[in-house]
């Protein structure tokens, strides 16, 4: 959280207001299952190494990690819809 965002909280909340009263008057309950909470995941991508070049095959394969923001939960971490997997794992269902 930057300062700015700590303050314009503190002018709409006051600064008496605890951190579980400006959470719960956020409106979102329960967190998301697809972030676990952080508002974005991290997708493992394997990125071979160029054929054609005289060391390919020698050369591993890197792995980069592509950061995403969630799209069940807006990148919030939380959301107002309660979300459990589904059996057949089709993605989530809302409750």
């Amino acid at each position: 959280m930057k300062a700015y965002e700590i303050k314009k909280l503190i002018k709409f909340y006051s600064a008496s207001a605890t951190l579980g009263e400006i959470f719960e008057d956020f409106g979102r309950p329960y967190e998301c299952p697809q972030c676990e909470g952080t508002g974005f995941y991290q997708k493992k991508v394997v990125v071979p190494y160029p054929r054609g070049l005289p060391d390919s095959g020698w050369v591993p394969d890197s792995i980069e990690y592509k950061r995403s923001q969630c799209e069940l939960c807006d990148g919030h971490g939380y959301s107002d819809k309660e979300y459990k997997p589904k059996m057949v794992q089709d993605g989530w269902q809302e409750n």
